[in-house]
């Protein structure tokens, strides 16, 4: 088998020069600076950085030597192929959760943007996943940028709605209501198990509006017997039974 020839690119600082082919090499490079001319280095990369970085573990192993805003320099400078390099939802998730500082988080979702998002997450759980690491106006971002027609899509039963709505505070999983419409939680609920992971994954100020979407034919369906009542209610808080003992009413046949 022939020997795949890997494209270098030159840097030259104070007059030396250096040639790098893939992640491990600049790793390299920059150690030997010790962090004196990161900023230096990478703009000199800056046009070369997509073709340097092409593995999922090569963003984490360089980020990790990187201040703040070099971080955001790099991943900006990745651009479109910023989601082509990451390859998957869990590497993506992985790259989050090795990032401290909010602001480079974000500017790894700015940049994905929509097209790259969507490439990367393609189940409620790659989103229940990303969600996790990304956190207050970042979750939110994220949403905004999937769009309310890619987001119902990927959440197609209740189920899936509860992994998203644990992985985001109380406003964010406002917002999240507001892309998918609250009403469409009536069809996205198969079953007492679904309703009672979307109570469990909610406030109370949320979780009573959402009852409010059902109504007493929906609920009898959903619930359907006596044994499915015992599940759902030992899986919820009082003032959410009572809630649904009220929309069912004192003659209801569970």
């Amino acid at each position: 088998m022939a020997a795949i020839n890997l494209a270098r690119y030159p840097v030259r600082l104070d007059g030396e020069s250096a040639d790098v082919g893939d992640a491990e090499e600049l790793v390299v490079l920059l150690d030997v600076l010790n962090g004196r001319r990161d900023r230096d280095v990478l703009t000199q990369l800056r046009p070369h950085l997509p073709q340097i970085i092409r593995k999922p573990s090569d963003l984490p192993l360089l980020m990790r030597g990187l201040d703040r805003d070099d971080q955001i320099f790099l991943v900006e400078a990745m651009g479109d192929s910023l989601a082509d390099a990451l390859q998957t939802a869990r590497h993506l998730r992985e790259l989050l959760a090795t990032i401290a500082e909010p602001q480079v988080r974000l500017s790894v979702i700015d940049t994905l943007g929509g097209p790259g998002l969507r490439k990367l997450i393609v189940t409620a759980r790659d989103l229940s996943g990303a969600l996790e690491w990304t956190y207050a106006q970042r979750s939110r971002r994220l949403l905004e940028l999937l769009g309310a027609d890619y987001l119902r899509r990927l959440i197609r039963h209740g189920d899936d709605l509860a992994l998203a709505l644990n992985a985001l505070a109380e406003d964010a999983q406002s917002a999240l209501f507001d892309s998918i419409g609250f009403a469409r939680v009536a069809e996205l609920t198969r079953n007492a198990r679904d309703l009672a992971l979307l109570l469990r994954a909610l406030p109370p100020t949320i979780s009573a509006t959402l009852l409010d979407q059902f109504d007493r034919r929906q609920l009898v369906e959903i619930i359907g017997d006596r044994h499915a009542w015992l599940y759902l209610y030992n899986r919820i808080r009082p003032d959410e039974a009572v809630q649904l003992l009220a929309k069912l009413g004192a003659d209801n046949a569970l």
